[in-house]
């Protein structure tokens, strides 16, 4: 019965006009600390997918025995710089591109990234990290990718190196220069 009187008797127009403005300050100062948390969450899973991507790449190529290329892609393209995904395949035909109908996906990473960008550094301008078939190295294909905060928060910004070993090491924008 008491409830029910509770119910029913509702809110203030006052009442309502508080509880909006604790809301919205509690959302004012909580959206700067949402964004760093969702930037360092994107950093910490791009670095996850590049590593593995590496991994996956060295591996097959060495199970295989034919050339593995990473590379970053927008719209199924190849590039130095990209959004979009990251791509690990098997070039059958050897043209050091990717062809749809030709080449074998050993995986496809959907990035969708909304804080940062990836841009790739190799030996001779090539927008792909190639690794042999044959050693499972990447000779003459060794290079670094970077990922860019678009923010320019340098402690969310770092750069993985592979070289001509196919050994990977990884700089931080915090400590280093990586010229993001």
């Amino acid at each position: 019965m008491v409830l029910i009187r509770f119910w029913q008797s509702g809110f203030t127009l006052v009442e309502m006009m508080a509880v909006l403005t604790i809301v919205a300050v509690l959302i004012f100062f909580a959206q700067p600390t949402y964004i760093a948390m969702m930037q360092r969450i994107e950093a910490r899973e791009v670095r996850r997918h590049i590593h593995e991507a590496i991994r996956l790449a060295k591996i097959e190529s060495r199970i295989r025995g034919q050339d593995v290329l990473i590379c970053p892609m927008n719209n199924d393209v190849c590039s130095k710089v990209a959004q979009d995904n990251l791509l690990v395949f098997i070039d059958t035909n050897r043209n050091n591109k990717f062809d749809k109908k030709k080449d074998i996906v050993i995986i496809k990473e959907a990035l969708s990234l909304r804080y940062g960008i990836i841009s790739m550094s190799v030996s001779a301008g090539r927008d792909y990290i190639k690794f042999m078939g044959d050693t499972g190295k990447p000779r003459g294909n060794f290079g670094n990718i970077k990922y860019c905060n678009i923010f320019k928060e340098k402690t969310h910004s770092f750069q993985i190196v592979v070289n001509m070993n196919g050994m990977v090491s990884e700089k931080y924008g915090s400590r280093l220069n990586i010229d993001c």
